[in-house]
């Protein structure tokens, strides 16, 4: 055992300096017994077929399925990538990566977010000091909501691993979530500083930048996004909603939603926003038909109902936008955007005790 794990070593140290395992052994131990020789042979070949036992390698089978389903999403491609990452748990149920980049990508479907946060908790559990681990589960609890659990998840990520892009990014974001936006443009900053490269740190930075009325530079930030990962339709949405939202230039906010929708047709936030611009200039039956294939794809998750909600109040259908709007509480009683929209729903109508009702529940 002894001598498997100096070679284990020495293998890494090798491969790590870009000099390659077979120096390693020539250059430190150029003595070895056949038995020696025998057990680093095997060792080698092992590790080649991504059959080695112990934490994922460089090499194995599952750190490749999870650089294919990074591929895979950088592309659109959400449930190529989901696949990906669980044969990647399948293929090593002990690497944490992998249980991370599968909560990551479940983020960006409504039905899948909650269980985004089991996956980024396994992760942690495998690796309770990694940084990485808790950044994103930091991200899966701010995107479901839970807002001060993910503060402290990413809290905890910037005291293992304060020099990691991702996790001063993820950080960032969930400050700007809790409008500590001070802190939030340090984290986001120094983000794109550790990792130029990083589309997500851009995006993220962008993000902060909107809030905080640095428009120009927002919209900077979010088309170096763009120009890194040009086929991830969250790029195009980002854009997109910046256009139709921070600047109010509609043509060219719908141009970036035609573009995602080219991308990833079914993605539920282009859906949402293409909801809005239809329900917007009072296109009553597209919005509708945009909300649906959202509640088609999730049915369990309150996001068709919201959508449904909205465009019903646009168009003064009372009756329908409080049924809807019902239906997101009942779906999720823990959302806030359900007792929102259904606090104006009653307020359209002149029921202000009702609507006050509603917007109490909403700030518990």
């Amino acid at each position: 055992a002894a001598t498997v794990l100096r070679l284990q070593l020495a293998y890494r140290r090798g491969s790590k300096a870009g000099r390659g395992p077979r120096k390693e052994f020539r250059y430190n131990r150029p003595i070895m017994s056949l038995r020696h020789t025998a057990l680093g042979l095997c060792l080698l070949l092992s590790a080649c077929a991504g059959q080695a036992g112990g934490p994922a390698g460089t090499g194995s089978r599952a750190v490749s399925l999870v650089r294919e389903g990074d591929a895979l999403l950088a592309e659109s491609n959400f449930e190529g990538a989901v696949v990906a990452y669980r044969d990647a748990i399948e293929a090593d149920p002990e690497f944490a990566r992998a249980y991370s980049r599968l909560a990551y990508a479940q983020l960006f479907h409504p039905a899948s977010q909650p269980e985004a946060i089991d996956q980024a908790s396994r992760a942690t559990e495998l690796e309770p000091d990694s940084g990485e681990a808790w950044a994103y589960l930091g991200r899966a609890l701010d995107w479901n909501g839970r807002f001060d659990e993910a503060l402290e998840a990413a809290e905890r990520a910037a005291d293992l691993s304060p020099q990691d892009a991702e996790v001063q990014s993820f950080l960032a974001e969930i400050l700007a979530d809790l409008r500590m936006y001070d802190k939030a443009v340090v984290a986001a900053e120094r983000a794109v500083r550790l990792d130029p490269e990083n589309a997500e740190a851009h995006r993220n930075l962008a993000y902060v930048y909107e809030f905080t009325g640095r428009k120009q530079e927002a919209l900077t930030e979010y088309q170096r996004a763009y120009d890194l990962e040009s086929k991830f339709v969250h790029r195009h949405t980002s854009l997109a909603a910046y256009y139709l939202y921070a600047v109010e230039e509609l043509e060219s906010g719908r141009e970036w939603l035609e573009s995602a929708q080219e991308l990833a047709p079914d993605d539920y936030v282009t859906l949402l926003f293409l909801a809005g611009v239809h329900s917007d200039r009072g296109e009553v039956e597209q919005a509708i038909a945009y909300c649906e294939r959202i509640l088609e794809q999730a049915p369990g998750s309150p996001d068709g109902h919201n959508c449904l909600g909205g465009v019903y109040l646009d168009a003064g259908r009372y009756a329908e936008a409080e049924a809807e709007r019902r239906s997101a509480i009942a779906a999720d009683p823990e959302d806030d955007t359900g007792y929102i929209g259904l606090g104006y729903v009653h307020y359209g109508q002149g029921e202000c005790q009702q609507a006050l009702t509603q917007f109490e529940k909403a700030v518990e």
